[in-house]
């Protein structure tokens, strides 16, 4: 899939722009605070239907033109056919059309299938368990586009029943009739997530451990990810037993969920562990390190959208180059040469390419205006 003609108009920095991109790789340079990320949030936007920065769709618009909205349109060529993708964005409401039919991101993400590495995704290891389940989730998305809904369905659920336990101190009865009624579905999503999560991570482990070996040259190095619920490592674990831990966490927990308003047992609250050398690499390796696990990790998902499917997702790479040593940079800029994709990549520093810069499309970006 290639994006090839990008329109926005009062979508963030931008006023009224068009850019023919190429099928290979597009590198966008300029100072910081210039647009570089607006652009790259505008085609996930229309590839995910939803922004990587905010969940606020009148973020996106262009300060003194809410009344008029932003607006974003791409034609792009999957699969030998020309096709057309748009978002409008007035207030808080979003539409998007794919052809002029209106889709979902559900079914977006069938059509635009895209991989996303920021400055964020490097952070994963080290930071909260919040950015390595967003890690996780856009793997198993990537790999299979039907889990956008799955992802979807529970997170309505969840709100849903957040709103509930914040009410069952005003009322009561809700515990008896409302709150049981909603567990059972709740209890269903949550456990089928968990499980596409599971089995993704099954699945990727080798390829992960072998990326990692030629990115160090540390061949007798393995690395794997560990899924944790409730701080147990769930690996190994069948439907049945992810189903009977949460069922009687839930039970557990039951009076510590209606005194807090919120759901505290379900995917939103497991994490993810990437061992290296069979030690946590969150405080045992060096940023460095980590950094090297979290390039695989994309890698991964990028080779395996490809072994699934037979083509490669787009990628974006916002300011990553910048944040990673010189050898894993020159690995990063030689695998994406190598495979046949259409890669977006940001950067204040052009130099870092050195002799491949004249293998690459450029754009500069200065005050919310591009040119080649």
């Amino acid at each position: 899939m290639n994006f090839k003609k990008i329109e926005l108009v009062h979508f963030r920095n931008f006023d009224s722009l068009s850019v023919d991109l190429n099928p290979g790789i597009n590198v966008f340079e300029g100072p910081n605070g210039q647009g570089k990320t607006n652009f790259v949030e505008s085609l996930y936007f229309l590839s995910r239907g939803t922004s990587f920065r905010t969940s606020h769709p009148a973020h996106l618009i262009k300060e003194d033109f809410e009344n008029e909205g932003a607006h974003v349109f791409a034609e792009f060529y999957r699969n030998g056919v020309d096709n057309r993708v748009e978002a409008h964005l007035i207030d808080s409401k979003k539409s998007i059309l794919l052809n002029q039919k209106k889709v979902t991101p559900s079914q977006l993400v069938h059509h635009l299938p895209c991989v996303l590495f920021s400055p964020e995704s490097l952070l994963a290891i080290k930071e909260g368990p919040n950015l390595r389940r967003e890690l996780l989730d856009e793997m198993i998305v990537t790999l299979n586009p039907s889990n956008m809904k799955v992802l979807m369905e529970f997170q309505k659920v969840l709100r849903s029943r957040n709103r509930i336990l914040k009410e069952c101190e005003e009322r009561p009865q809700d515990l008896k009739t409302l709150l049981p009624a909603i567990d059972e579905v709740y209890l269903q999503k949550a456990v089928e997530l968990a499980w596409i999560r599971l089995d993704c991570i099954r699945r990727i482990n080798p390829e992960v451990s072998s990326i990692m070996k030629v990115l160090t040259g540390h061949k007798d190095t393995e690395t794997y990810i560990e899924y944790l619920v409730s701080d147990e490592t769930a690996n190994d674990w069948s439907e049945r037993e992810l189903l009977d831990a949460t069922r009687n966490r839930m039970s557990e927990l039951r009076s510590a969920e209606v005194a807090t308003g919120m759901s505290l047992v379900g995917p939103h609250r497991h994490d993810i562990k990437v061992i290296y050398g069979n030690r946590d690499s969150r405080y045992y390796c060096s940023q460095g390190q980590q950094r090297a696990l979290i390039l695989s990790l994309k890698m991964t998902q990028i080779v395996h959208h490809h072994r699934i499917y037979g083509s490669f997702p787009t990628l974006f790479l916002d300011d990553v180059l910048s944040e990673l040593d010189g050898e894993k940079r020159a690995f990063l800029i030689d695998f994406l040469m190598g495979i046949e994709t259409q890669s977006i990549l940001t950067t204040t520093d052009f130099s870092i390419f050195g002799d491949k810069a004249n293998r690459l499309t450029v754009f500069h970006v200065k005050s919310g205006t591009i040119e080649i």
